[in-house]
């Protein structure tokens, strides 16, 4: 595992802004997600929560995913076009395994599961950095964890691991995804003027 040096990592964030940007004038539209399963859509809860003890007794790999965590990851991603890549551990079960699982769960038809981050070992944050190089069509990306992801704290919502993808973290990426758009149609009506 090669550790990278704050200066790599300020290079491979104005690489990115640069990829975005030049995307943005081309009048490009593309956004990825980068979805964490535990702590965001899957909660374990406390075991005096009621909900911790109905989900308990369920023998399935659905038995933590928390519907409403779901409904508004959907709703988000309906309105927003959002490409889901899959950077949470599930990803070593392969993508086919993730979309089969999201959609047992309720995520809605007409929502791309697009991807997953690599198969290794290597640091989440690094992952997704790379992820976006490999496919530089993007305008704009969100992170979805309930992991401290320090470099990539601008794109990241942030979920609590016992609450998941509450309305306060959705009301945060609604809010995320309207400032990537007003920046887009800002570019767009500069390189017009």
């Amino acid at each position: 595992m090669d550790t990278i040096s704050d200066v790599q990592w300020e290079e491979r964030l104005n690489k990115i802004n640069q990829i975005a940007v030049s995307n943005m004038k081309k009048g490009k539209k593309k956004y990825y997600l980068f979805l964490d399963f535990d702590g965001v859509i899957n909660i374990w809860g406390k075991e005096d929560d009621p909900r911790f003890k109905v989900r308990s007794i369920k023998d399935d790999a659905s038995q933590f995913a928390d519907i409403p965590s779901v409904k508004r990851l959907s709703d988000l991603c309906l309105k927003y076009n959002l490409n889901i890549v899959i950077s949470s551990s599930w990803r070593f079960a392969g993508v086919g395994y993730c979309q089969r699982y999201l959609k047992n769960i309720g995520l809605k038809k007409g929502i791309n599961v697009c991807g997953i981050t690599a198969q290794d070992f290597e640091e989440r944050q690094k992952h997704i950095t790379d992820y976006l190089f490999q496919h530089p069509d993007f305008t704009g990306f969100m992170i979805l964890d309930d992991l401290y992801l320090p470099y990539l704290k601008n794109y990241l919502v942030k979920c609590e691991t016992l609450e998941g993808f509450d309305e306060q973290k959705a009301h945060q990426a609604y809010v995320m995804m309207k400032h990537m758009e007003v920046r887009a149609s800002a570019l767009k009506r500069k390189q017009f003027q």
